[in-house]
């Protein structure tokens, strides 16, 4: 897949969450790790009104290039901080407004888990 095409799949996946459409993403890391590895599917419930996120959901957040889906551990204001269950360190700041949807379940060997 060229970069094009990958940034024109990103704009419209980012676009459809925008538009409150679920998603599907197959899980290709394990930062993540134990609970979703490498291989598994992520549901995506886009945010209907205003996030009001909690520390401890797992979370989509757009990166610009690409997704990554991440544990909330800190909101600053206008800015949060998320990071792998594998990871020691977290991720940089963010603003909140890239967070896109949170996960609902994870589908893992054709099971799914709340």
């Amino acid at each position: 897949m060229t970069k094009l095409s990958q940034s024109i799949i990103h704009a419209q996946i980012a676009s459809s969450l925008q538009e409150k459409v679920t998603f599907r993403f197959k899980v290709t890391g394990n930062c993540m790790w134990p609970l979703i590895q490498k291989g598994d599917w992520v549901f995506i419930e886009p945010f209907l009104t205003d996030p009001g996120n909690q520390i401890g959901e797992i979370v989509l957040m757009d990166r610009g290039a690409d997704f990554v889906v991440h544990r909330l551990v800190r909101i600053n204001g206008s800015e949060v901080i998320t990071r792998g269950d594998w990871s020691k360190l977290p991720d940089p700041p963010m603003k909140r407004e890239k967070i896109l949807g949170k996960v609902i379940f994870i589908e893992k060997f054709r099971c799914r888990l709340p």
